[in-house]
């Protein structure tokens, strides 16, 4: 809690047994969804985050499941150059909604 800086308090977190359903409800309820996976081919510079989104990040051993990676409406990834391989996902998820928040900004002038 110390290292939220008290914002777990503000926000409402839910778990849910099966991600895929949480997926299917997401973008019925009208939110693109995006799964963050070495593997894919579009950058996060080259998707539009301004739109209602969720981002959908993996564990570093396993990353996201096959079949909520088939439910996604996009899958994104990092440019990363080098040995690197990939990234912890914290610094990972915080890159990301680093560029997501940029683009939000920039569109609101």
């Amino acid at each position: 809690i110390k290292t939220s800086a008290g914002a777990i308090y503000n926000i409402k977190i839910c778990k849910e047994k099966n991600l895929a359903h949480s997926v299917d409800f997401l973008q019925q309820s009208g939110i693109k969804v995006f799964s963050a996976t070495e593997k894919a081919q579009k950058l996060i510079y080259d998707v539009d985050f301004t739109e209602p989104c969720a981002i959908v990040m993996g564990n570093e051993e396993t990353g996201i499941s096959k079949e909520v990676l088939h439910h996604s409406d996009e899958k994104i990834k990092l440019p990363i150059e080098g040995k690197t391989q990939s990234l912890n996902v914290s610094v990972a998820c915080g890159a990301i909604l680093y560029e997501a928040v940029r683009q939000k900004i920039v569109v609101a002038g």
